[in-house]
């Protein structure tokens, strides 16, 4: 199943330069063919997952920039039949390709180099490198 068809209620970090997360209820299918997303499950407020996570990603915004790729945060995913939330899971980090495919599930914050060599691996990623050069 494709997370780009789900619905979560998120509170989103798109840039660095955001100082507060905005919390809304949004479908990632606005993000298809055009983001590549670091999905970060984690409903703790101090130093969980997506704090280790933000810094990390704020780290390289030339590179996020380049590859399209933005950082948002999962409070809880909605069960379709029953309106209750489930557990966030034991992964809380996630790359989601553009096509929408999860492409990594990691069970702590990862490095950035590591994402960077998953994504320039993919062949829409070299396609794009390829256009990119002068």
């Amino acid at each position: 199943m494709s997370l780009a068809f789900l619905t979560f209620i998120i509170s989103t970090c798109l840039t660095p330069s955001h100082s507060q997360a905005e919390v809304e209820k949004v479908s990632l299918e606005k993000y298809l063919w055009k983001k590549r997303i670091i999905l970060v499950f984690d409903n703790s407020k101090s130093s969980g997952p997506w704090i280790k996570q933000s810094k990390i990603f704020e780290k390289s915004p030339k590179q996020n920039r380049e590859r399209d790729l933005i950082l948002i945060k999962v409070l809880s995913i909605p069960e379709p039949q029953s309106g209750k939330y489930r557990s966030l899971g034991s992964y809380p980090v996630l790359v989601i390709g553009k096509d929408g495919g999860i492409k990594a599930k990691y069970k702590k914050p990862v490095e950035m180099k590591k994402v960077y060599q998953l994504i320039d691996s993919m062949p829409m990623r070299k396609s794009e490198m390829i256009k990119q050069q002068p």
